[in-house]
C-alpha cells in the first residue's frame, strides 16, 4: 500500500459509517493509532462531510512522567489542528492491579460518552486497526467462539462508536505518520506479555505471517464475512427464540427441543441467550446443550451456579440459590438478592376495595400477623391454607401441583409471622387465614419489585 493511498484508504472504508453533516470526538491516547486518526479525519473532513472534530484523552496516571508526556503530545497536536481537546486525569489505581485493564477500557468510554454528550457530538472515533481485528478474532477462538464472536470488532456499534482504521495495519500507519513527520509516543506496557492479547499481537500474529504473508488481514477478512453471515443468521435465530424461549423468572426460563435440530441457529440463539444471563457461552458447553435436547432426563451443570434439566419437549434453566433467611418490621425492605426482587412493607390506612390474592402485591391482616416478619427458604413441613380454600396443604406439595419446578420450589421465598407460620408464598397465593376482611383493622402492603 503507497503511503499517499493511506487518507484514500480510510475514506473508501469509512464512508458508509459516517454520514455528512456528522461530528466526532476521536479518542487519542497518544500512541501512533489514535495520532493517525486523529490527522486522517482531519484531512477527510471535508470529504466525509463533517461539521466538528474534538479530542478526549484519558491520562490514567500509571506510567508517571510517561502518561503525562502522553497527554501534553495530545494537547499539542490538538491545538495545532485547532481541535478543542478535553482531557481527564485518574488516579488511585497501579499498572499491576488485577482487572486494571477491564478498569480503564470502562473509565475511557464513559469519559468519551461524557465529552460527547457534553459537546452534542455524534460519533465517537477510536483507533483500532486491521491487527487490533485480527488479535481479536484470534482471542476469541481460543476461547470458543461462535459466528457473533467470529466478526470481532465492529466498524460501527450501535452506541455511535465507529472504528475508521480497521482497514489498515499498525505498521502502515507509522509509517505513515512518519512520512508526514508526525510524532507519536510508544505505550511499554503494550510489550507485558502477561497480557493475552500483547503475547498473540508479539508471538502468535508474527509467527502466522512468517506461515503466510497477511495473515492479519486475511483474519480481519474472515471477521468481515462473519458479519455479513451473522446478519442473514440473525433473522432466523430472532424467529427460533421466539419459537422456543419462556422466561419464568430472573432465574430460570425454559426452552422448547423441537427446534434443536437446526443446530447452527440453535447455537448462535444459545450463546445469547446464556450471555445475556451471566453464563459463559463456551462452546463446550454450547455443545452439550445442543445434544441434551435429545435427552429424556438427566440434570447438567452451567458455570455461575446455573443448571439444566431435561425431559418434557422441554429444556429447564434455573439458578441454585442458597438458603436465605431474614427479619423485617413494618415499615421495612428485604432485598432478596437470590431471587433478583425487593418486597416493601407498609402500613395501609384503609382496606383497598380491590386486592390482589397473591402475585406480586398482597395485602395482609396485621392484626393477625403482627409487625414483624421473617423471609425465608421454604421448608419441607411448611404448611398453609392456599387463598381461597379451607384445608391446609404442604406448600412444596401445593406448588408441585401449581406446576412449578422442583428447582424453583426449592428456592421460592415464604414470608411468615415472627413464630414461623406461613403467610405468603412469593409471587404465588397468600393464605387464607392473613386475608383482610371488613373488620381488619390494621391492613399491611406487601409488595415485591425487580431490583434487576
Amino acid at each position: 500500500m503507497s503511503l499517499k493511498s493511506i487518507p484514500e484508504q480510510v475514506f473508501q472504508y469509512v464512508n458508509p459509517f459516517i454520514p455528512p453533516g456528522s461530528s466526532v470526538v476521536v479518542a487519542v491516547s497518544g500512541g501512533g493509532d489514535s495520532v493517525a486518526l486523529l490527522y486522517l479525519l482531519h484531512e477527510l473532513r471535508g470529504r466525509l462531510g463533517l461539521v466538528a472534530l474534538v479530542v478526549a484523552h484519558v491520562n490514567h496516571g500509571l506510567r508517571g512522567d510517561e502518561s503525562d508526556g502522553d497527554e501534553r503530545l495530545v494537547r499539542e497536536h490538538a491545538e495545532s489542528l485547532g481541535v478543542p481537546c478535553h482531557c481527564r486525569r485518574l488516579e488511585g489505581h497501579s499498572i499491576d492491579e488485577p482487572g486494571l485493564e477491564a478498569w480503564a477500557r470502562e473509565e475511557r468510554y464513559r469519559f468519551f460518552d461524557e465529552v460527547r454528550t457534553s459537546t452534542g457530538i455524534d460519533l465517537i472515533a477510536t483507533g483500532h486497526t486491521l491487527d487490533d481485528q485480527a488479535e481479536t478474532v484470534l482471542m476469541r477462538i481460543l476461547r470458543g467462539t461462535g459466528l457473533n464472536g467470529l466478526r470481532g470488532i465492529a466498524p460501527l456499534r450501535e452506541d455511535g462508536v465507529v472504528r475508521p482504521l480497521l482497514g489498515i495495519g499498525k505498521t502502515e500507519l507509522e509509517s505513515w505518520l512518519d512520512y508526514r513527520g508526525i510524532g507519536f509516543r510508544v505505550d511499554r506496557s503494550n510489550d507485558d506479555e502477561h497480557l493475552l492479547r500483547n503475547r498473540i499481537r508479539h508471538s502468535v500474529l508474527p509467527q502466522l505471517e512468517s506461515l503466510q504473508s497477511g495473515a492479519a488481514m486475511h483474519i480481519a477478512a474472515v471477521a468481515a464475512d462473519a458479519a455479513v453471515q451473522l446478519e442473514v443468521l440473525g433473522e432466523k435465530v430472532a424467529a427460533w427464540i421466539g419459537h422456543s424461549f419462556t422466561a419464568l423468572n430472573d432465574t430460570s426460563f425454559r426452552l422448547k427441543t423441537d427446534r434443536f435440530s437446526d443446530e447452527p441457529v440453535a447455537s448462535e440463539a444459545l450463546r445469547g441467550l446464556l450471555a445475556a444471563r451471566g453464563i459463559p457461552p463456551t462452546r463446550h458447553h454450547i455443545n452439550g446443550i445442543v445434544a441434551s435436547a435429545r435427552r429424556t432426563g438427566g440434570t447438567f451443570l452451567l458455570p455461575g451456579g446455573w443448571q439444566y434439566r431435561c425431559g418434557g419437549g422441554v429444556l429447564f434453566f434455573f439458578k441454585v440459590l442458597p438458603e436465605f433467611f431474614r427479619n423485617v418490621r413494618v415499615p421495612g425492605e428485604i432485598r432478596a438478592v437470590e431471587e433478583g426482587r425487593s418486597i416493601r412493607l407498609e402500613y395501609l390506612d384503609t382496606v383497598p376495595e380491590e386486592l390482589d390474592s397473591g402475585k406480586w402485591t398482597v395485602v395482609i391482616d396485621g392484626t393477625a400477623t403482627g409487625n414483624e416478619f421473617i423471609y425465608r427458604t421454604i421448608s419441607p413441613d411448611d404448611t398453609f391454607i392456599p387463598f381461597g380454600t379451607r384445608r391446609e396443604v404442604k406448600v412444596l406439595k401445593f406448588l408441585s401441583k401449581q406446576g412449578v419446578p422442583r428447582p424453583l420450589r426449592e428456592c421460592t421465598g415464604i414470608l411468615t409471622t415472627r413464630d414461623n407460620k406461613p403467610i405468603w408464598v412469593h409471587g404465588i397465593r397468600l393464605d387464607e387465614r392473613f386475608r383482610v376482611t371488613e373488620a381488619t383493622k390494621c391492613p399491611i402492603v406487601v409488595q415485591s419489585r425487580s431490583i434487576l
